[in-house]
C-alpha cells in the first residue's frame, strides 16, 4: 500500500450561498452539527473520491473529494463516514481536517429505510434548523434509480427541480470495470432529460485508494442550477458511494491490506 502521506499532498477549503426547503425539528438526526448558513462549498467540475484510512478513534473512516493532476492528488474536502449503525452516517467538511466547518450531512431517519436524508445549510440569514432533503432509492431489480428533488436556481428565482441517478451495470463483476452512474434532470413527463453529472465508480480499489470520479455536466456544470444544487449533487454522490461500500461490508466483512476497502460496518442499506 503506498503511504497516505504521499498520496494525499495539499490543502483546501471552501465556501457559497442560497436555497429553501423542509427544516428538521431539533430532535432530527440531521439537525446537529449545526451547518453555517449560506455556505454551500466550491467545487471543480470533476474530482475524485479516495479512501484516506480510519479515523484515530477507530468510529469513522475517512476520504477526501480530490483533483488529480499529473500522478499528484490534491485534498479539497474530507468527509468521514460512521463505522458503526447510527442514524448520522456521513458528514462532509469545508476542508481537508476535522477542525474544518461541517457542510453537508447525510445519513438516515429510520434504519433499514430505503430513504436517506442529506442536511444542508439554511440561506444565508435564515433561521432554525439544517435543510433536509430526501433521496429515495426506488429499488430496481436490474438496474439502480434513485430520485430527489430540490431547488434550482441562483438567487429569489429558485423552483423545484426533479433529478434521478440511475446506473444500467449493476451487476458488471470485471474488477478493473467502471460502473456509471448519471444523475438527470426529469423532464415535465418524468423521463430522463438532460445529464447533469456522472459518476463512475471503480469495482475494486487499488494501491491508489481511488474509488470513482465525479463529473459535472452541461447545466450542473455551467453554475445556473446554483450553488445549493451543486451541493446536493455532491452529497448525493458521496452517499452513493458510502452505501456501496456499506453493502461490501455486509457481504464481505473485513479491510484488506493495501488499502483495498472491503466492509465498513454499518450493515444496513440506503
Amino acid at each position: 500500500m503506498k503511504s497516505l502521506k504521499k498520496i494525499f499532498s495539499s490543502k483546501n477549503s471552501k465556501a457559497g450561498d442560497t436555497t429553501s426547503s423542509s427544516k428538521p425539528a431539533a430532535d432530527h438526526p440531521l439537525s446537529t452539527p449545526r451547518l453555517t448558513p449560506g455556505v454551500y462549498g466550491s467545487f471543480p467540475s470533476q474530482f475524485s473520491i479516495y479512501f484516506a484510512g480510519p479515523g484515530q478513534a477507530k468510529k469513522t473512516d475517512h476520504f477526501y473529494l480530490a483533483t488529480d493532476e499529473d500522478g499528484r492528488v490534491n485534498p479539497l474536502n474530507l468527509f468521514t463516514a460512521h463505522t458503526a449503525m447510527v442514524k448520522l452516517q456521513v458528514i462532509l467538511y469545508a476542508g481537508t481536517d476535522l477542525n474544518s466547518a461541517p457542510l453537508g450531512l447525510a445519513g438516515t431517519e429510520k434504519f433499514f429505510s430505503s430513504t436517506s436524508v442529506i442536511g444542508l445549510p439554511v440561506p444565508a440569514g435564515g433561521e432554525g434548523g439544517n435543510q433536509i432533503e430526501r433521496m429515495t432509492d426506488q429499488k430496481k431489480l436490474k438496474f439502480a434509480i434513485l430520485n430527489f428533488s430540490v431547488g434550482v436556481g441562483v438567487g429569489a428565482g429558485q423552483e423545484k427541480g426533479d433529478f434521478e441517478w440511475r446506473s444500467d451495470h449493476l451487476f458488471s463483476t470485471k474488477p478493473r470495470e467502471m460502473v456509471e452512474y448519471r444523475l438527470s434532470r426529469l423532464g415535465a413527463d418524468g423521463t430522463e432529460g438532460e445529464v447533469v453529472g456522472i459518476w463512475s465508480k471503480k469495482l475494486e480499489i487499488g494501491e491508489d485508494c481511488k474509488m470513482g470520479t465525479f463529473r459535472f455536466q452541461g447545466s450542473g456544470a455551467t453554475g445556473e442550477l446554483g450553488e445549493y444544487w451543486t451541493l446536493m449533487a455532491v452529497m448525493s454522490v458521496i452517499r452513493l458511494c458510502q452505501v456501496d461500500w456499506v453493502a461490501k461490508g455486509a457481504a464481505e466483512g473485513f479491510f484488506k491490506a493495501g488499502g483495498k476497502l472491503a466492509g465498513a460496518g454499518l450493515g444496513f442499506a440506503v
